[in-house]
């Protein structure tokens, strides 16, 4: 198990991806505390300085996704001015 718990988000992010891909409600994200550790590695990751400095307030604005898992990008990236995705639908 020895470096599986290894959280280095400022490495990761330092690589400036386009997406993050939050695994959780926006709304979550939001509520967080900067650099707040828990036993939580996503939440860890997203209460991160390099996650909520370049990333949490630009999100891919999509109801469905922001309320389930929500996507960011960075100003730096190309999907940036593409923030306004179309509507999501799901049926049965």
């Amino acid at each position: 198990m020895v470096g599986h718990g290894k959280l280095d988000p400022t490495y990761t992010l330092d690589r400036r991806p386009d997406f993050v891909v939050s695994c959780r409600a926006h709304s979550d994200v939001m509520s967080l505390a900067r650099d707040t550790r828990t036993t939580d590695v996503i939440l860890s990751f997203l209460a991160s300085h390099a996650f909520q400095d370049r990333y949490r307030d630009h999100f891919i604005a999509e109801e469905f996704t922001l309320g389930r898992t929500a996507v960011y990008t960075h100003p730096g990236s190309p999907e940036y001015d593409r923030r306004q995705w179309q509507s999501v639908s799901v049926g049965p």
